[in-house]
């Protein structure tokens, strides 16, 4: 999509790599096909033979430290937080959300799901409660800014079209939390929902 001498400086460029590597598949095949459409270099199983050496090209998706989250998850500390908050939301159902503002991530998609079950679901009014946790992202940028603003405009239809007095719908926080307030709320939460639209 970008003018050919721009793609062909940027293809020339990322090829000074010995690797490249991308979060999923897709993207992996997307950048092999660019290749081959700019410089004209085929591949063979995700390696790219130039004139002068290969290039690896190859899929490597993101992780988690699973001994340090087990750890957090089972220690004293995380168990009093735990209880403390479900102590808050007594004889509630939790379902738990955290990722960055992104296009990538279904935000709006998931707030306007749950919008939907509260609306075919009267049963739970009272019994659920959706905290959603949004960490700041490219505060600069005119779109991101347009995202948020209609993330927040949902979150108040939401609020308003179902909280009363002794129950609110949704907590929203527009914020980074710690590694130390995710783990406890991932431990309190009966659903966690991570739905991204794409991602790695």
């Amino acid at each position: 999509m970008l003018p050919r001498p721009w793609r062909e400086e940027i293809i020339d460029g990322l090829l000074g790599s010995s690797l490249i590597g991308f979060h999923t598949h897709d993207y992996a095949r997307d950048f092999l096909t660019s290749v081959l459409r700019t410089s004209g270099f085929e591949h063979q199983l995700g390696s790219l033979t130039l004139h002068d050496r290969v290039v690896e090209v190859d899929t490597f998706p993101m992780g988690v430290e699973f001994d340090r989250i087990a750890q957090a998850a089972a220690s004293k500390e995380t168990e009093i937080q735990v209880a403390e908050l479900r102590q808050k939301c007594d004889g509630q159902k939790i379902i738990f959300s955290v990722d960055r503002l992104d296009y990538t991530k279904g935000l709006i998609n998931r707030l306007r799901g749950y919008e939907t079950f509260l609306k075919l679901n009267p049963q739970w009014h009272g019994r659920v409660v959706f905290i959603i946790s949004v960490a700041p992202s490219r505060i600069g940028v005119d779109s991101y800014q347009a995202m948020k603003l209609e993330l927040e405009q949902t979150v108040g239809r939401i609020v308003g079209d179902f909280g009363n007095v002794h129950w609110a719908p949704l907590v929203y926080q527009f914020r980074n939390l710690t590694f130390e307030e995710i783990v406890p709320l991932y431990r309190l939460c009966d659903v966690a929902l991570i739905t991204p639209l794409r991602d790695g």
